[in-house]
């Protein structure tokens, strides 16, 4: 089998789904398929240096025992501003287009749903070329567009973003979705039930497990003292994950001098981010840079527990993929996350963790309370949390149910 992937961002660029790719790629190498990527230079969470060397070198690069192959093509940098950022992305999609039909023969396309725009640009490459292709959920669109205050509900935007999925999700072959709660509302928009496969992303457990505190060198790094209790966050710092809660929380916590607030992330929130806490006048909370992803181990374990943020109606019911390295880690989770969602149902049916609702910093500064008076019960969170990502969240059953719905596409 063949299979194309037009990718918005590919590695060395630091995405927070960037391992997925990478181990399903691996799968499909080891399974002996043969894939082509186009991508553009890179541009998010690299140096310019780096920038640079790739704009230059312009070869074709070949990798997986010569079962992937890779070509890149010259795009401008990402911005921070959201107009910005839609015009490279409408500028990414002609490009990727154009790649698209010059591409070789292929069985199938891959498609993503960063931008949610590239559904449209998959069904074109299916009606020219006649390339069946496989969407990705990854986000709930139009209604992100409606999360991170881009639109409203019922607006232009809105209905347009409302037509290309239904565009999207009628032409695909098949549609992978990464929960059950986001599978029941692709059904409620009429997308047959035998269309949707569900699959999990997944963790490897062997090389994302506990680091003890002692052994744990970002401590030193960081000038941090390693006792205390510490409340972790690590990933975007965006209008809909809405961090700036976990620092109104953390005024909760001044009169406790034992407990940190530590964020690691880079996004378009970030720089009000680092103004709500300088103007606070907090010392209990700390800002990094996102940290690469060989660190995973050892910022998750850095805290006694990590939260999974989301403002309301945003997480389109989902499992974010951070919970099952949080809990890989041996670490106990506090979501504040939509009740009616995967991950709400999963932390309470497996006790790893407290939910609190979303938006409400009280009611999540209660439950971090909670893990901060009763430190038995907080470790008993995180180690079910490890017991079930080495099961339930494994790397091998996700890249299988992946490559079962690429078979069977092609089959057909």
């Amino acid at each position: 089998m063949k299979i194309l992937f037009l990718y918005s961002y590919f590695k060395p660029e630091k995405t927070s789904g960037a391992h997925f790719a990478e181990d399903f790629r691996r799968a499909l190498a080891d399974a002996g398929h043969t894939m082509y990527v186009y991508a553009p230079t890179p541009t998010r969470g690299v140096s310019d240096e780096v920038r640079r060397e790739y704009s230059k070198n312009r070869k074709i690069e070949t990798e997986l025992d010569g079962k992937l192959h890779i070509w890149r093509f010259s795009l401008f940098q990402e911005g921070k501003g959201t107009v910005g950022r839609a015009l490279r992305y409408a500028v990414l999609e002609l490009q990727l287009l154009w790649f698209g039909l010059r591409a070789p023969k292929v069985d199938l396309l891959w498609s993503g749903s960063t931008p949610p725009i590239n559904g449209l640009m998959a069904t074109l490459l299916k009606k020219i070329r006649r390339i069946p292709y496989v969407y990705v959920v990854q986000d709930l669109f139009p209604d992100s567009l409606v999360s991170s205050g881009i639109a409203r509900r019922g607006s232009l935007l809105w209905k347009i973003g409302n037509r290309v999925s239904n565009i999207t999700y009628r032409n695909a072959e098949h549609v992978l979705t990464i929960s059950d709660s986001m599978k029941d509302a692709l059904i409620a928009r009429g997308v047959p039930s035998d269309k949707i496969t569900v699959a999990y992303n997944w963790i490897d457990s062997e090389s994302t497990h506990p680091v003890p505190r002692e052994e744990n060198p970002l401590f030193d790094e960081l000038s941090l003292p390693r006792d205390g209790f510490y409340v972790t966050y690590a990933g975007n710092l965006g209008n809909s994950q809405n961090v700036g809660l976990l620092v109104e929380c953390a005024k909760q916590f001044t009169e406790y001098p034992d407990v940190r607030f530590v964020i690691f992330g880079n996004g378009s929130e970030k720089d009000a981010l680092e103004r709500q806490i300088k103007e606070s006048g907090l010392s209990n909370v700390y800002l990094f840079p996102m940290q690469p992803l060989e660190r995973v181990p050892q910022v998750y374990s850095l805290g006694d527990m990590s939260v999974v943020l989301c403002k309301a109606g945003a997480g389109g019911g989902a499992f974010p993929s951070k919970a099952a390295s949080i809990m890989a880690c041996g670490t106990a989770i506090v979501t504040s996350f939509d009740e009616d969602s995967d991950l709400c149902r999963i932390v309470r049916e497996h006790d790893v963790g407290l939910c609190a609702a979303p938006e409400d910093a009280d009611a999540l500064a209660q439950a971090l309370r909670t893990g901060y008076t009763d430190r038995e019960r907080c470790r008993r969170f995180g180690k079910n949390g490890r017991e079930l990502a080495k099961t339930f969240f494994s790397k091998e059953h996700g890249t299988r149910a992946r490559l079962s719905v690429l078979e069977r596409c092609v089959e057909n």
